[in-house]
């Protein structure tokens, strides 16, 4: 299983044709000379000689691309951070170039863009473009195509209500929080409270942009999580290529106050395998306020990839095995689960009560 935050391309945002066959040629400078990429950044390219250009060729000059494509967060901006070379595979330095776009809505910062969310869901294809300072001959360019998601929520519940024909308790053992000032709020008070663990009545939903805006608990050894899994006999498909199916759980987030700065996002799936297979292990995700009152906890989900973020900020990415066309819809889940022992949250303290969870809203948007 591969896990990366920054791996090159995710397929969901692709360049224009004309940029994907300018980028395929630069595997060969001519027929007769070859050369290996390198990985070392190169503070002065333009030591290197090259025929004169027009200008027209200049704008070819550079290969642009961003570090990690992703969907991005419905309702919310995304930044993406982007990777210059010349023609001879060189790293080009962040300070050697400027940045520019053809929308003025479009942050600019160094090396990284913010696109506001009304660019992106108005379909409007984006085109970066990279100018070297010390030949503004010599540019590249990338274009985004972002992927569209329906114009209205698909699931939204803020919780002004509990409502009892959307969310039941996940089984007979579990218990539904109370909602106090337009929140679902869990609370737990002492040794011996049952499972606070609600799930969707009816909505289910496979790929799409999942998110809830929570507030985590401070202190205590208790697991507050928003995830996703199939129910009721429907199966999560591993692998096309493979005959057999599986059960399947998207973890958005998982988290202990005893972890303090860190959370986990991870799959899990079921299949040929005796054991559970799982993405991530037990990797830790790093967050330094995630304790300072409202964080928004995402995870976009396509037929090839799984993609975390905190805040709007893209923090996992998942490509690997379990990962696959044709899944069954999941069903949405908001959990505080009490641990009374020592375990994966650290350390059980009998005196650290009470602590509670509150959620702000839930939303689901589907791809177009």
């Amino acid at each position: 299983s591969n896990i990366s935050s920054s791996s090159e391309s995710s397929g969901e945002d692709t360049s224009s044709d004309e940029e994907v066959s300018s980028a395929q040629s630069t595997q060969q400078i001519s027929s007769d000379i070859s050369y290996t990429p390198s990985d070392t950044a190169s503070s002065d390219v333009t030591s290197v000689e090259f025929k004169a250009m027009t200008a027209a060729q200049g704008v070819n000059y550079l290969m642009l691309r961003p570090k990690q494509n992703h969907p991005g967060v419905a309702e919310m901006d995304a930044t993406y951070e982007f990777i210059l070379t010349d023609k001879l595979g060189n790293n080009i330095l962040d300070g050697n170039y400027t940045l520019s776009t053809n929308d003025n809505s479009v942050k600019i910062n160094g090396n990284k863009i913010t696109v506001p969310w009304a660019l992106r869901k108005s379909g409007k294809a984006l085109t970066v473009t990279a100018t070297l300072k010390s030949n503004k001959l010599k540019k590249g360019a990338y274009t985004f195509n972002f992927k569209q998601y329906t114009d209205n929520p698909t699931f939204f519940d803020d919780f002004n209500t509990l409502n009892t024909d959307v969310w039941i308790p996940a089984t007979d053992k579990d218990v539904m929080g109370v909602v106090e000032n337009g929140n679902l709020v869990f609370t737990v008070n002492g040794e011996g409270q049952k499972r606070y663990e609600m799930m969707t009545k009816e909505f289910k939903q496979a790929y799409g942009c999942f998110t809830a805006r929570i507030d985590m608990p401070k202190n205590g050894n208790g697991n507050a999580a928003f995830w996703m899994m199939t129910t009721d006999g429907d199966r999560y498909i591993k692998n096309p290529a493979m005959p057999a199916q599986s059960n399947g759980e998207i973890d958005i987030v998982e988290y202990f106050g005893t972890w303090k700065n860190r959370w986990s996002a991870a799959l899990h799936w079921f299949a040929w395998h005796p054991d559970y297979l799982c993405s991530s292990g037990d990797d830790k995700l790093p967050a330094e306020d995630i304790q300072k009152g409202y964080h928004n906890f995402s995870a976009v989900w396509t037929d090839s990839a799984i993609y975390w973020y905190y805040d709007g900020e893209l923090a996992r990415v998942y490509e690997g095995d379990g990962v696959a066309k044709g899944s069954a819809g999941m069903r949405l889940l908001i959990q505080l689960a009490p641990e009374y022992k020592d375990g994966w949250g650290g350390t059980y303290d009998p005196t650290d009560y009470p602590y509670q969870m509150k959620t702000d809203y839930i939303k689901a948007y589907q791809f177009k």
